[in-house]
């Protein structure tokens, strides 16, 4: 009868970790990967890419043709666009809720997302603006309409109050202004082709892009100055590119493996990783250390 007792206790705790283990599983919602990682759209799917295990796994699946991507780290949302649907989409990670936050607009094939005051800014290439809203869709409003003809990618920076986006129209060029679209000025207008994703250094006040005319990966910092030429081979089609620290990734439409990793610095390829076929396009770091509460004091060493 004792042993018969001790049998039911041990079967009785069992059960309640299987539940307890159920219920917490279910809690966890879409499963990404271990910071710092990275998050790639990939047209029809959102995947996850673990660089330091080689390790990719599905995040988001069935998607129609997703484009850009952006994340609010502290609040558990992904963000992307659709650009056959023409929306702007959001995940809540932890309970895989999706919900359509901005529609009624052209294609956007860039978006950034102000983690301080909770705001989504987006570039639009067919009504060629860029506009700003919070994270539900609400309060839009149009920053930029006027000299833009393909804006594409853009990235913010809330301690230096700046936007930085790329246009690839017939005057290609990578401008900057302040995030209410104020102080406007162009930073690269010469030898850039067709510039597609951008990315900065905020603690080093510096921007990286890719060129997918020119098939290079460079940087320069906020006033355009002190350029430099990170990567360059013939025959690629850069599209995305996203920082963690020491490390810069970019896709890539042309190569078998189609996500790169380079020395930040010194422009050294240093792995390559397939996202699981596909066309990929945008990509963002998954890291609480690129959405600091606090201003951003590290920086890459360029010497």
């Amino acid at each position: 009868m004792q042993r018969f007792m001790k049998m039911t206790n041990v079967l009785w705790w069992i059960k309640l970790a299987s539940v307890f283990l159920m219920k917490s599983s279910q809690s966890d919602g879409a499963i990404i990967c271990t910071p710092p990682c990275l998050l790639v759209s990939n047209t029809t799917d959102i995947v996850a890419v673990d660089h330091g295990k080689a390790k990719v796994n599905s995040v988001i699946l069935g998607l129609t043709r997703a484009v850009a991507i952006d994340v609010h780290f502290s609040l558990g949302f992904i963000f992307w666009s659709d650009v056959t649907e023409l929306n702007i989409k959001r995940l809540r990670i932890d309970d895989e809720n999706t919900t359509t936050v901005i529609t009624n607009i052209g294609v956007c094939d860039g978006l950034a997302v102000q983690w301080r005051t909770s705001q989504l800014y987006w570039t639009d290439t067919t009504y060629n603006r860029i506009s700003v809203s919070d994270l539900d869709g609400n309060n839009q409003l149009t920053l930029i309409f006027s000299a833009l003809e393909e804006p594409r990618a853009i990235a913010l920076d809330p301690d230096n109050d700046a936007m930085i986006w790329t246009d690839w129209g017939s005057a290609p060029k990578i401008e900057k202004a302040s995030l209410s679209g104020q102080q406007r000025v162009a930073i690269v207008t010469k030898e850039v082709y067709w510039p597609n994703g951008i990315d900065l250094d905020r603690g080093g006040k510096r921007v990286f892009w890719v060129d997918a005319g020119y098939d290079r990966v460079e940087s320069v910092d906020y006033n355009g100055n002190n350029r430099k030429l990170l990567f360059q081979m013939h025959s690629l089609h850069p599209f995305g590119v996203a920082l963690i620290p020491p490390f810069l990734f970019f896709t890539d439409w042309v190569t078998n493996k189609e996500l790169h990793m380079l020395d930040a610095t010194t422009g050294e390829v240093l792995k390559s990783f397939s996202v699981n076929g596909g066309r990929p396009m945008g990509i963002v770091a998954y890291d609480s250390g690129r959405q600091p509460a606090g201003n951003l004091k590290e920086a890459i060493s360029y010497s």
